[in-house]
């Protein structure tokens, strides 16, 4: 079920059950008239007796808001997640930068039997770093945004505590986190400092540097920069600018 590449069509009253994967997409887009949801009054569902195919969602990566609304999850064989976020992400014919934000909204994940989120599917380094999830009630358990385990310079931040493996083994935080994008030429890497990046790099895949303030070009398909940031914290953002 899905696509490789889509924006500005809505999933009204989709109803997936016992596929090889209930959705399948690797870039979509903001709405063009600026409605939120992508998939909303949806059903998805696997039955843990069927021994083929995943409850898994394959959601589209890239530098947009993803929403999804009055949506029930549930269901066991779960495969990488109910909502994994970013497939491909960094990849050919996929969205970059990997800052997608996923806006969840009455998501409704308590009849999985398994994990609930991912970050980064089939995708690059970074797609496993930058994704976003972010909620206004419950559907986060109660967490305002969550952010890649990867990142552990949030774990400090006040607000933000590790979330367990039903979570993805995020870091969810009670404050608003959203993508910060740079839009341009690639003049290297950049450094972003601030809360969240206060901590050592660390350097072995997947975090490259990043869960310490390295802002890498994605130069494949958005060519620009990105990274996650904390409402209303204040950041320094260095580069050579030389040229761009």
């Amino acid at each position: 079920v899905g696509q490789y590449n889509m924006g500005d069509v809505q999933f009204v009253n989709y109803t997936g059950a016992n596929n090889a994967h209930n959705m399948y997409w690797k870039s979509s887009k903001n709405f063009a008239d600026g409605q939120l949801w992508h998939v909303i009054d949806s059903t998805i569902l696997h039955d843990p007796a069927d021994r083929w195919g995943q409850l898994q969602f394959l959601g589209p990566g890239g530098p947009h808001v993803f929403g999804i609304k009055n949506t029930k999850f549930a269901g066991g064989n779960v495969g990488c997640g109910a909502i994994c976020a970013g497939q491909h992400c960094g990849l050919g014919i996929a969205g970059g930068p990997c800052t997608s934000q996923y806006l969840l909204e009455n998501v409704d994940f308590s009849g999985v039997a398994g994990q609930r989120i991912e970050f980064g599917v089939h995708a690059t380094d970074a797609g496993r770093v930058l994704p976003i999830f972010v909620a206004k009630d419950e559907s986060l358990g109660g967490a305002r945004s969550m952010v890649s385990p990867h990142l552990n310079g949030f774990g400090k931040v006040a607000g933000c505590t590790p979330a367990g493996s039903i979570w993805g083994d995020a870091f969810a935080c009670s404050a608003p986190i959203r993508r910060l994008n740079v839009w341009g030429p690639d003049s290297g890497d950049l450094k972003l400092q601030g809360p969240g990046y206060e901590v050592a790099e660390v350097m072995t895949p997947p975090a490259y540097g990043m869960n310490a303030g390295r802002v890498i070009y994605e130069p494949v398909n958005g060519r620009g920069y990105g990274a996650p940031a904390l409402v209303g914290a204040s950041y320094t953002l260095n580069g050579d600018w030389a040229g761009a």
